[in-house]
């Protein structure tokens, strides 16, 4: 990349960097239409067919417009081929425009838009703007969220219409009549702020009107009567910066105005120029930043005030493209009998910037722009500037001479030394050229060489400057490659974001690039990975299926390096590629369970998706995360579509009974409190008939009892009344509706047992309906007496106690004694053992020892001759140091003889 400046008479710096060289197409810019996109963007080239001459109506045959209409070519800022469109239609191209998100509109002849994606490779939308039959389009203008055009339709009258367009699909068309003009509308101007604000700036003959799509019937209209005389106005541009207004009139005249006083809708005249003595009006006519209006015109561009009525036969192959540029401070005019023009062959493309404009051409592409203060200061004419002393101070020292001591002394004594390097740093983001004297390597060393003399205030300031400006030149010098096609400038780079710059990158598919330069620029990387891996799996589903593996193995292997990255938008790139195998093994490493769980769900309820495979995946994960409410979510969203399928429920029941017990018990707890005759289905399906019982007695105390009992019959009728399930299950009712009958305001649960009935009635000291239930279910007198003896002992009713062993017990008293100890009550079990009947000594003694009297113990076995009774249990169970255990021991020696 080399690089060429002029300094002007007028103080204005102008320069020219050429970015490439050769291009890399083989393109007739004569015959086409072609459309670069800002920031260094693609190029789009199209056969222009609409006009054989400029601005003419030669027509063709069909044939050959259809052959010629059905593709547009993509290319790079360097020329390298980057994709093909095929438009699939055949009428004419009439204009294209780029938004910043690298979508390439297309108008069409017929008012057709459409609108093609860089990133998904196709048309991403299409919409038929034409309002009535053979309508003309005469103008057409892109703005960043829509589109507006000038028309003109033929019929019993001729009318004219603006119409403006919105990509947002939910803003509809706005048609707006230019009825109320005063002639024919000339030349079309957009005044874009946002999406809510924008207006355009339309002529018609003499005069300028502005127009509002909310306001349709209101136009603006603007006094001309002190910038120019009854001249029409055939073109209009917009400075970036809304301030300035720059229009070519048929006198041949270049007027910038001032819309500063908008409000008096006064247009002030800020500069007026006269080009040339031609009246053509120029092929582009475009601003340079905010600093300089651009005209280009070919050569051998006639002088008449015709727009566009040239044939092209009357270009020649090797005429020059004339550029001229308009300064908003001073003026700056190349000629073609100038030396220090920069020479452009025709035909030619220009593209505007921020803070430049890209010359295209057949064999180069160059950077037009104003130099900025500091490249001037450095490099003017015989510049005495602090920054071209440090830079001549540098270049000495380079080679060995004693100057440049002299000169570094001379900058620190009068302070200038902090201003040449800031001005050196600033300068070198404007150069493009890598190598050699006044590159930007040189500018930077030699304030690298500055730097070292200085440590004065700001020290550290610049010493992050200079690191900051090095990053971004390492940047710029890799996009600018050829390989790369992207002539970004400093400007421009600090314009944009540095993530939009990554996503740029991405959309060309260069993700290794956008990897290393992400981590270099301190921007996230998971864009870009899962981008790449988005290109994988897209790859990879137009390929062979059993690359899969290979595919999902590469993917979770560079996502392992970025932990936290989201597997989503790569699963669903697969699913839109008709593969939901790879889609549902890539998401299953997902991060988050929530993700992961929502999309293998949507998975299944797709009916062209919908496998066993990712049921029974969704139900595996659910388990895993231990989130119930999750888990509940999950059962619920694959319960839903199999409802009115006994045979797919059932497929589902199996599937939460075999792989997790979690999910099966979040199943039940749910669907008892929605549907509780689906838990009845489950255990049915599973063979728990035990469960299923219960929870038809669940529902038979808790619901309706008439239906309820009917179900219950159903099951018990079902099951059969032989069966220990069927058994239970008539038991349990009986004893239902006996507490329903008996017990007026209790409430049982419905797997209370009987003798635990038994218990709560003797809580209450209600022992006439104990009694009435024991009947009820012919209970054994052992079980009732026992129930009864233990609820008295829980609940310290002991005056009944006392009255229940008085009567005869048909379990004897040694479980009197037992219950007794059991709550603590030794006073109460002494009581109850020495009632024990002597028939049951054995029960006695036992009785005795657990109540620690050793010495009744010993006494009563040696009353009924059980010598191996003491020996073997009461002398081991006697402590050695109790009183007692010498007596027995007595005892033992005594009846042992």
């Amino acid at each position: 990349m080399a690089m060429q400046h002029w300094i002007s008479h007028s103080d204005i710096g102008l320069q020219t960097n050429l970015v490439y060289n050769p291009m890399e197409w083989s393109v007739d810019l004569k015959d086409s239409i072609v459309e670069g996109a800002p920031f260094g963007g693609p190029i789009a080239v199209a056969p222009d067919q609409l006009n054989t001459n400029w601005g003419g109506t030669t027509q063709i045959s069909a044939p050959e417009m259809s052959a010629l209409h059905q593709k547009i070519e993509i290319y790079s800022a360097s020329g390298r081929h980057l994709m093909t469109c095929n438009t699939e239609k055949t009428e004419p191209v009439v204009k294209m425009g780029w938004s910043d998100d690298l979508v390439l509109s297309v108008m069409f002849s017929d008012s057709m838009l459409r609108r093609w994606s860089l990133v998904k490779s196709d048309w991403v939308s299409s919409d038929d703007l034409a309002s009535h039959d053979g309508q003309e389009i005469l103008d057409v203008v892109f703005y960043p969220t829509g589109v507006a055009f000038v028309y003109r339709a033929t019929g019993a009258e001729v009318k004219y219409c603006l119409d403006v367009f919105s990509f947002d699909p939910l803003d509809p068309l706005k048609r707006i009549p230019l009825s109320t003009l005063p002639g024919p509308p000339g030349a079309l101007a957009v005044f874009y702020e946002d999406d809510q604000a924008v207006s355009f700036f339309i002529t018609a003959e003499t005069s300028l009107y502005r127009i509002s799509p909310e306001n349709a019937n209101n136009f603006s209209h603007y006094d001309l009567g002190g910038l120019m005389r009854e001249e029409r106005i055939l073109r209009m541009t917009l400075s970036p910066n809304k301030e300035f207004l720059a229009m070519f009139n048929e006198a041949g005249k270049i007027i910038i105005a001032n819309l500063a006083d908008n409000a008096t809708k006064n247009l002030t005249l800020h500069r007026e120029y006269n080009p040339r003595s031609k009246k053509e009006p120029p092929r582009q006519f475009l601003w340079c930043g905010n600093d300089a209006v651009v005209a280009l015109w070919s050569e051998s561009d006639s002088g008449k005030a015709v727009p566009g009525k040239r044939s092209r036969n009357e270009e020649q192959d090797d005429e020059d493209a004339i550029v001229f540029v308009c300064g908003v401070s001073h003026e700056s005019k190349w000629s073609t009998t100038s030396t220090n023009r920069p020479v452009f062959k025709w035909p030619a493309l220009l593209v505007t910037e921020v803070d430049c404009v890209r010359v295209v051409t057949h064999t180069k592409c160059e950077l037009l722009s104003v130099m900025p203060a500091s490249y001037t200061r450095t490099f003017g004419l015989a510049s005495s500037e602090p920054s071209a002393d440090l830079l001549a101070a540098y270049r000495d020292c380079q080679e060995f001479k004693s100057d440049s001591i002299d000169s570094m002394q001379f900058l620190i004594k009068h302070d200038k030394l902090h201003r040449a390097i800031d001005d050196l740093i600033d300068a070198a983001g404007y150069v493009m050229e890598s190598e050699g004297k006044g590159s930007y390597y040189e500018l930077l060393k030699a304030a690298s060489y500055g730097r070292s003399f200085y440590d004065g205030r700001g020290a550290g300031l610049l010493a992050e400057r200079f690191a900051e400006q090095c990053r971004a030149l390492r940047v710029l010098t890799c996009v600018r490659k050829p390989d790369v096609g992207m002539p970004l400038t400093l400007a421009q780079f600090k314009e944009e974001s540095k993530q939009y710059l990554i996503e740029r990158l991405v959309q060309r598919k260069l993700f290794f690039l956008a990897y290393q330069m992400s981590e270099y620029i301190d921007v996230d990387p998971a864009y870009v990975l899962t981008q790449w891996a988005c290109d994988k799996v897209a790859a990879s589903c137009h390929s062979d299926p059993a690359q899969d593996d290979a595919v999902v193995e590469a993917i979770v292997k560079k996502f392992r390096e970025q932990p936290g990255i989201s597997y989503l938008e790569v699963a669903r790139c697969a699913q839109r590629n008709k593969n939901p195998s790879l889609a549902a093994r890539l998401l299953v490493h997902d991060p988050s369970p929530e993700q992961r769980l929502q999309e293998l769900v949507k998975l299944w309820e797709t009916r062209e998706t919908r496998k066993p495979e990712f049921r029974e995946k969704a139900v595996s994960h659910a388990a895993e995360s231990h989130d119930m409410a999750l888990m509940c979510w999950v059962i619920t969203r694959l319960m839903a579509p199999v409802e009115k399928s006994e045979q797919q429920r059932k497929e589902l029941y199996q599937l939460f009974a075999s792989k997790d017990k979690a999910a099966a018990s979040v199943f039940l707890a749910y669907y008892w409190h929605h549907n509780w005759r689906l838990v009845g289905e489950f255990h049915d399906t599973v063979g728990d008939n035990q469960r299923k019982a219960f929870l038809y007695l669940q529902a038979y105390c808790k619901g309706n009892s008439k239906n309820n009992s009917s179900d219950l019959d159903a099951f018990i009728g079902n099951i059969g009344k032989q069966t220990l399930e069927g058994e239970l299950a008539q038991q349990q009712k009986v004893l239902i509706e006996w507490q329903a009958a008996n017990c007026h305001g209790a409430s049982f649960p419905p797997d209370m047992s009987a003798v635990d009935t038994v218990r709560e009635l003797v809580k209450r000291r209600d022992f006439a309906a104990a009694e009435s239930l024991k009947k009820k279910v012919k209970m054994s007198d052992k079980i009732f007496h026992w129930a009864k003896l233990r609820a008295l002992c829980d609940y310290g009713l002991w005056d009944d106690l006392g009255a229940l062993a008085d009567k005869k017990s048909p379990i004897g008293f040694k479980p009197f004694v037992e219950e007794c100890l059991r709550v603590n009550r030794k006073d109460m079990a002494c009581v109850y053992a020495k009632r024990i009947d002597e028939r049951d000594h054995v029960a006695k003694c036992e009785c005795y020892c657990q109540l620690e009297m050793w010495r009744e113990a010993a006494d009563l076995a040696v009353q009924h001759g059980e010598l191996d009774m003491l020996r073997d249990s009461v002398a081991i169970l006697c402590p050695r140091d109790d009183p007692a255990s010498t007596y027995i021991r007595e005892l033992i020696v005594k009846h042992a003889g």
